[in-house]
């Protein structure tokens, strides 16, 4: 009888430092719980017997990139034109995926309009040896784990233009966000001078004239709305209807845990995990009892302030996993 393949080897994928999740269904590719872009080397543990029997979910642009080559006919040009790596899995309709070090590279499918897809940021794809329901399985067929210290980079000027533009323009928000926050004194007309030095001195190639100027734009956009957190302390904003709902100690919990984890809602999503060990009385240098703490958060989950994504059952001693803001990310 062969081995579950989820709670065999996922603590192996994990142990070399990448980050997996269950997935099944028809195809053996979809994702059998919520969150995953979240997830991070140590999530899959509370998954390993529910879902023993499940495939590899291998999340993408964290660790590695991979080239996912459904034609077989496209193999070698592909292997040419985005490098060779010491690491190739073969896909049960023989296919390739080309695993190489993450370096930014974003998800992108049928690059150049052939059945060629990047598996980057934002994605993620079956791994070894997970299997396809009528089609075989996913096998190493060069290299393996222990090959992933020698993963080279991806061939930068192969990856489609668009994916290197949305690349350098997150990068050049960013440092258009904390350069405004820098200077108080700074003007759009400042900010757009800076941007285009920015990108003549750090980019190669730099990026057209107009796509500054609109990231630049965006930037200052954020800055007199008020909302340019970047380089700056974090806040917990609490609204007057939070403020008559809540008690003290879930209040205090609340502004806890938006100030730890750097949240500013509006539609954004943060998952982790917290235990009463964390908060901490200032007066007394006491934590916080395990029932004042688990009352504080129920009732945070009761009115919608706090989700629960997975909490220890009675008499389990570990972290509750939660997060904040009913907006979740999807996937494909």
């Amino acid at each position: 009888m062969a081995a579950p393949i989820f709670q065999t080897y996922a603590p192996e994928y994990a142990a070399a430092g990448l980050t997996v999740f269950p997935v099944g269904g028809e195809d053996g590719k979809v994702p059998l719980v919520p969150y995953w872009p979240q997830f991070g080397p140590r999530s899959h543990t509370r998954f390993l017997e529910k879902f023993a029997d499940a495939n590899i979910g291998l999340v993408d642009g964290k660790e590695i990139t991979r080239v996912d080559i459904d034609d077989p006919a496209l193999i070698d040009s592909s292997i040419s034109r985005f490098g060779d790596t010491p690491i190739k899995v073969q896909t049960p309709r023989g296919g390739m995926h080309l695993w190489y070090r993450a370096n930014g590279e974003r998800r992108q499918t049928k690059i150049d309009g052939a059945d060629i897809d990047i598996l980057g940021l934002g994605g993620f794809g079956v791994a070894p040896p997970s299997v396809h329901p009528s089609n075989g399985a996913y096998s190493f067929l060069e290299g393996g784990l222990g090959d992933l210290g020698r993963l080279p980079s991806i061939n930068a000027e192969c990856v489609p233009h668009s994916q290197n533009l949305r690349s350098r323009n997150t990068t050049l928000l960013g440092k258009c966000l904390y350069q405004l926050n820098q200077c108080p004194e700074a003007t759009e007309e400042g900010i757009l001078e800076w941007a285009l030095e920015f990108n003549l001195r750090e980019f190669d190639p730099p990026m057209a004239a107009a796509e500054v100027q609109k990231t630049a734009q965006s930037a200052w956009t954020y800055q007199v709305a008020g909302n340019n957190w970047v380089g700056r302390p974090s806040k917990a904003m609490i609204t007057p209807e939070q403020w008559a709902r809540l008690d003290p100690s879930s209040l205090h919990l609340y502004t806890y845990l938006v100030h730890k984890n750097g949240w500013r809602g509006g539609g954004s999503f943060r998952l982790f995990t917290t235990t009463a060990r964390a908060l901490v009385n200032p007066t007394t240098g006491k934590c916080w009892g395990r029932t004042r703490f688990t009352r504080a958060r129920n009732r945070l989950i009761e009115t919608g302030d706090l989700i629960a994504i997975d909490l220890p059952k009675q008499g389990e001693r570990r972290p509750a996993i939660v997060a904040l803001e009913a907006t979740v990310p999807k996937w494909d």
